[in-house]
């Protein structure tokens, strides 16, 4: 999901014999249009749930254990912590397993509000239910099953705007920097 974020990359993978692919977690909505209308090969979205904004091989909890006088130095393991910042009001999930270390956007992702647009140009819509409970995991399919039935979007996309948020559907990630200007 690093590697796919344009229509470009589609055809690259699906020279490849690539059966599906999985766009770049940054992707606003209208370049996922884009790639969703002209794909060769089935898109796959990450539509609801936990992005992962920062990956590391390295177990970076543990180095910072490592170096503290924290007694238990190995109760961090495949536990869900919070990483807080002084400019920023929510927490930030981080996840420390033997892939590595994983920090993941402060809200969950929802696209109750994209659905209608996603919905003819994805192939496959996961829901991601890392940090949810089971009853939590129930509840989010069956309002993204009725949803896709026909049922009215409105009190969905209510039901989920305070603890979810549209990701990066609306944001540019990438910025460019002028020469002599700070931004």
């Amino acid at each position: 999901e690093t590697y796919v974020s344009a229509t470009a990359d589609l055809f690259f993978w699906h020279e490849q014999g690539i059966a599906g692919v999985v766009p770049t977690r940054e992707t606003t909505l209208a370049d996922l249009i884009m790639m969703g209308k002209n794909r060769p090969l089935p898109l796959i979205w990450v539509g609801h749930g936990a992005i992962n904004m920062f990956h590391s091989r390295r177990p970076l909890l543990q180095h910072y254990l490592d170096h503290t006088d924290v007694p238990e130095k190995d109760t961090h393991l495949n536990k869900r912590l919070d990483l807080y910042e002084t400019t920023r009001e929510d927490a930030f999930p981080i996840f420390e397993d033997g892939y590595g270390t994983h920090v993941f956007r402060a809200k969950p992702l929802a696209s109750f509000q994209e659905l209608t647009q996603l919905m003819p140009i994805i192939d496959t819509m996961i829901i991601q239910t890392l940090f949810m409970e089971d009853d939590a995991v129930m509840h989010v399919l069956a309002d993204y099953r009725a949803a896709m039935q026909g049922d009215n979007l409105a009190p969905l996309i209510e039901k989920y705007a305070t603890v979810c948020d549209s990701g990066f559907y609306y944001k540019e990630t990438v910025l460019e920097k002028l020469r002599g200007v700070r931004s």
